[in-house]
């Protein structure tokens, strides 16, 4: 799992959290810290101070630059994120789903 943030976001503290569900769900992660330049970006939270315009516009760009097989998660914090998102971007709504969600991803990619 790789953890980051997207150029421009302030607040840190929302990957940290998630990053220790996914420790604690036996994932291994690997932080980038904050403000990845998009290019190098494969996972991300966002809070609730970076406009939603800027989310929307940066994960459409981030998912068609990926082959369709790789996931992307997003995480809590901004309201951009609780709209209908493109295919291939997920919504994980909050810290304490992220252990189910690991586990669905797990047994997606044993299928």
């Amino acid at each position: 799992m790789l953890l980051t943030t997207l150029s421009g976001e302030q607040h840190g503290r929302g990957i940290l959290m998630a990053e220790a569900m996914f420790t604690i769900s036996e994932s291994e992660c690997f932080q980038f810290g904050m403000q990845t330049p998009l290019h190098d970006t494969v996972a991300l939270s966002f809070s609730a101070v970076l406009p939603a315009q800027a989310i929307a516009t940066a994960l459409a760009d981030l998912r068609k630059h990926l082959p369709a097989h790789v996931h992307v998660w997003v995480g809590d914090g901004s309201s951009a994120l609780r709209r209908k998102a493109h295919d291939g971007i997920d919504y994980v709504a909050g810290l304490t789903p992220i252990d189910e969600t690991v586990a669905e991803w797990r047994q997606s990619t044993v299928l």
